[in-house]
């Protein structure tokens, strides 16, 4: 996700780009990256999507969201440790810096992402 203005908007919004070389943004950034993994077979009946696009926005230049859908991407599940989705993985100079783990926790929000984000010093 990528903050932009599109043609022959006044605003900037969040646009989605297709991303085929993860480890060269990992590696090349500049700005930490946190990696959403999500299920594209899953809904998104808690609005979650909606939440880190607001994030994207909030924190735009300051961290670059990347969303990974685990069905089609399946290679990267293992490499971050994932047990469950959705979960949010820091990462800060090609390191995992830390990881939000949805899972852990009973109930959650966007707003915790947000904030687990800025106490990361993003």
């Amino acid at each position: 996700m990528v903050i932009e203005t599109i043609e022959d908007e006044e605003v900037p919004g969040v646009v989605y780009r297709n991303i085929t070389d993860l480890s060269g943004i990992l590696n090349q950034t500049e700005i930490p990256v946190c990696v959403f993994f999500y299920s594209g077979n899953a809904t998104d009946k808690y609005g979650v999507f909606a939440g880190v696009e607001e994030i994207a926005e909030r924190l735009n230049g300051r961290v670059l969201m990347l969303g990974i859908d685990i069905m089609q991407h399946r290679e990267l599940v293992d490499g971050f440790g994932l047990v469950a989705v959705p979960d949010f993985v820091l990462i800060k100079k090609g390191v995992q810096a830390d990881a939000f783990k949805a899972a852990n926790y009973e109930y959650w929000t966007m707003t915790d992402v947000y904030n687990w984000l800025v106490l990361n010093q993003i």
